[in-house]
Parts: C-alpha cells; structure tokens; sequence
C-alpha cells in the first residue's frame, strides 16, 4: 500500500505539478475528486510531484475508474495514459 519510490504512504493519491497545485490553490495533502465522462474518485489526496505542467499522475488499480473500456486497435490495451480529467476540491 506504499511506494517507497516516492516516499508515499498512501496510494489514494494523485501527483501534481507544485505549480499546478498552487494556480488552482491547492496544498499539499488536500482532499479533491478526479473525473472524467468515464467516472469519478472521490476524496483524494493531492501530492506534489516533479511531473510536467498539466499532467497528473495516480496509482493503477485505484485509478482504473478513469480509464474508458475502449482499447487501442493494434496492442489491444486500454489508453492508460492519455485521459483528460477535472479535479475539483471535494466538499465536505
């Protein structure tokens, strides 16, 4: 359930640029929701990442709700990598 890699505990998480976080005025450790038109984690923990602008990152299977069924024609797996999400503070 961690990942001593990036010395994280906890892997209901998703990994953001520090810039990122601070224009949308987010803090390390904030809880937010991720969704997408595929479906919705709700209450995960923002984390600061060296990750390009723009980009997130979560762990696999905890993200897998984000990822469409639909699969790429020639390796026959899901586009794990290229999803758009919004994430939004989560209201408690």
């Amino acid at each position: 359930m961690e990942d001593t890699y990036r010395g994280m505990d906890d892997r209901w998480v998703v990994m953001m640029n520090a810039d990122d976080m601070t224009r949308l005025g987010m803090i390390e450790n904030d809880l937010v929701d991720i969704r997408n038109e595929t479906g919705i984690m709700e209450r995960v923990r923002v984390k600061s990442l060296d990750i390009t602008p723009g980009n997130v990152a979560a762990f696999y299977p905890e993200a897998d709700i984000l990822i469409p069924t639909i699969t790429d024609p020639r390796s026959k797996t899901p586009g794990f990598k290229s999803n758009a999400v919004k994430i939004t503070r989560t209201h408690l």
